[in-house]
């Protein structure tokens, strides 16, 4: 039985090392999107941000559909970055939070894993409806795909969902690891950023009536700060 003990070790903590790797992939491709938006549509930034600041507020639809068209119209590439990297940062967390879930199997951590996993999940859905929505307003009031005429009740609305779930997995999933005894100073400072993190989009967005808060990829900082800490862990 010792023997057998003995050569789990290592296996979990190569599995967990691949897991803090997910962890990192995570915050990279989110990192990755920033480029594209910052590279490939500068200016539309540059005039969303500018009529925002002259109204006080996002523009209207149509005319934040109109400046959505003239700066970054939908197309091919437009298309295929949004299916093919759009969904990468939340996709590889609920990856990683899976796999963390399934490698610490105690009681004592499977009710945190659990939580972060279905919470991971949640945040995923709610990112593909908040990319879904940005690629669509990009087609005009006349060819509007559905669900689409409701950007402005639903875009923030997933926007926060995706951001506030993204943060709760990732408190779990540290909660989880540091249970379980498993490089607990990091994780304890991923659960503690994340949780300022979550508290400050919180009262930004309640201050501004859930109009403004924190950009929903930011739950990727912490996912970075796990993943460090489970990338070098060493077999017992």
């Amino acid at each position: 039985m010792a023997a057998i003990a003995h050569e789990t070790a290592p296996i979990r903590a190569s599995g967990l090392r691949r897991h803090g790797w997910l962890l990192i992939a995570a915050f990279g491709a989110a990192i990755l999107i920033i480029m594209i938006q910052v590279v490939l549509y500068p200016e539309l930034d540059a005039q969303l941000r500018a009529r925002a600041v002259e109204l006080g507020h996002r523009p209207p639809l149509e005319e934040y559909a109109r400046i959505q068209a003239q700066y970054a119209p939908r197309s091919t590439l437009d298309t295929a970055l949004t299916l093919l990297i759009g969904p990468l940062p939340f996709g590889l967390l609920a990856a990683a939070v899976f796999r963390i879930r399934q490698s610490l199997p105690d009681a004592s951590t499977q009710r945190f894993s659990g939580t972060a996993w279905y919470c991971a999940l949640g945040a995923l859905m709610a990112w593909l409806v908040v990319l879904y929505l940005d690629w669509g307003v990009k087609a005009g009031p006349d060819q509007w795909p559905p669900l689409v005429s409701r950007f402005d009740q639903l875009y923030d609305l997933f926007g926060f969902a995706a951001s506030w779930l993204g943060q709760v997995a990732i408190i779990c999933a540290a909660l989880a690891v540091y249970k379980a005894g498993i490089a607990p100073r990091v994780a304890l400072a991923a659960l503690i950023v994340a949780a300022l993190l979550l508290l400050l989009d919180l009262a930004l967005a309640i201050a501004s009536g859930f109009a403004a808060g924190l950009p929903p990829l930011l739950p990727l900082l912490p996912s970075l700060i796990l993943g460090i800490g489970l990338a070098r862990v060493r077999p017992a």
